[in-house]
């Protein structure tokens, strides 16, 4: 599966959250472009994580969002940050 077509279907999705929230949006998958994990799955959890970044950002900034994945030890790392209100 393709990463970033991936991450721009769950926008895609999130587009009035993106708006709202005057996000922007930077990924890097050259690590690992290609990824081979059962799509539905992971498209859930990217869209956990990334309706997470927009539903806790701070309201006096606009939001930030960086999606990345790297190989550590052999094995995929995804990576979601942003620069919302924390926990």
């Amino acid at each position: 599966m393709d990463l970033q077509a991936l991450v721009l279907d769950v926008l895609q999705t999130l587009e009035p959250q993106v708006r709202a929230t005057r996000a922007r949006i930077t990924t890097d998958f050259s690590g690992r472009p290609i990824l081979f994990y059962p799509r539905a799955s992971l498209r859930t959890i990217l869209l956990n994580l990334l309706s997470n970044a927009f539903n806790y950002t701070d309201p006096a900034r606009p939001s930030r969002v960086h999606c990345s994945l790297w190989l550590e030890n052999g094995q995929p790392v995804l990576w979601v940050k942003d620069n919302g209100l924390g926990v």
